[in-house]
């Protein structure tokens, strides 16, 4: 049984542990560095977005953390035509925390990173936020060079998002506050090559929006992807495998605005992770959802085996079906998003 909170309090107590873990429609815990029982260098922040557009096949991503120790910064441009995803990425050494993430998602914010190879700028007004990314010399699919975008993300005022938060059974006082925002409407410009490209009104942003204090190895699986039933949007969030999920997962149907909450699920895919169809099932029955592998993000590091990351995020293209909490069943194809699997040691 998933426990959904939803009264608005602090996230830990005056011990460093979880208040009430549980799942929430909206960011109802307060969350404070001060409070965390933890060395900074611990602690972990950061926002993650996807923008992508059915119609022209292009979707762009950001990544904007702070680890304590460092902070990392990438930009992503993924052709779904070409099957071809490129980045770049900067890290900053010992960040501390002074990168302009703010300990709430709901708070106005400014936060900005650049160097020569790439610009990340994030704001947050009331219920828009933009983005401004520069790649200047990044080398597309195409064989043109570098990409700018600028585009404003809209969360509508009925949008609920899923919200978890959870700690780890062999240390409660390493926690994970996380919420994931979609389907997020999406407008602005694209520009490839100096060439311009309107996003179109299909378009749609996914906001991971994590902190916590973890514990120092991890593996996860993540999948988000978008779609539209007639004029009604939706977005699908499936995760599992990071702390301690018996209070709740972070498994959600967002449909409509509304939250339709789903228990847990298992991913099957290739070995490679790119060979075959990934396939998303949960135990109750209410989904089943196939991707086919497109644009492969694949990164390893180790760093003198103190510091190891495996990535493995795969952008695809879904369909399948989906039923509500009214029992009404929903079938899609050729909605794009992506499923990952990532081991962390930091």
């Amino acid at each position: 049984m998933e426990h959904e909170v939803k009264d608005k309090q602090d996230l830990l107590d005056c011990n460093g542990l979880i208040k009430e873990e549980g799942w929430a429609r909206s960011a109802l815990w307060n969350y404070k560095r001060s409070d965390i029982a933890s060395n900074p260098l611990r602690i972990k922040e950061w926002d993650y977005y996807e923008i992508a557009d059915p119609k022209s096949g292009h979707a762009i991503m950001a990544t904007y953390s702070d680890l304590g120790f460092a902070a990392l910064f990438v930009i992503g441009f993924i052709d779904y035509t070409r099957g071809k995803c490129v980045q770049c990425s900067a890290i900053k050494s010992l960040s501390l925390h002074r990168t302009g993430l703010k300990e709430n998602r709901d708070e106005d914010m400014e936060a900005s990173f650049f160097n020569k190879e790439m610009t990340i700028s994030l704001s947050k007004r009331g219920r828009e936020r933009s983005l401004l990314l520069t790649a200047p010399n990044l080398a597309l699919p195409d064989g043109r060079k570098g990409v700018k975008a600028n585009i404003v993300l809209y969360e509508d005022e009925n949008l609920e998002s899923m919200n978890i938060a959870t700690s780890w059974k062999e240390n409660r006082k390493a926690f994970y506050y996380n919420a994931k925002v979609l389907p997020i409407k999406a407008s602005g410009t694209l520009y490839l090559g100096g060439e311009r490209e309107e996003l179109s009104s299909l378009a749609r942003g996914i906001l991971d929006w994590g902190r916590g204090r973890w514990t120092r190895e991890n593996t996860w699986y993540w999948s988000a992807f978008c779609g539209m039933d007639g004029e009604i949007d939706w977005g699908i969030n499936l995760g599992y495998g990071f702390s301690d999920r018996s209070s709740s997962s972070e498994n959600a149907i967002v449909y409509g605005g509304r939250v339709n909450k789903i228990g847990e699920v298992e991913f099957s895919y290739p070995q490679d992770f790119v060979s075959g169809f990934w396939t998303m099932k949960d135990r109750e029955g209410r989904l089943d959802v196939r991707m086919k592998p497109v644009a492969p993000r694949i990164e390893n590091i180790d760093i003198l085996s103190i510091i190891k990351s495996s990535q493995n995020q795969i952008f695809g293209i879904f369909d399948g079906h989906f039923t509500l909490d009214s029992g009404e069943v929903i079938s899609f194809a050729h909605s794009l998003g992506f499923a990952e699997k990532v081991y962390n040691k930091w």
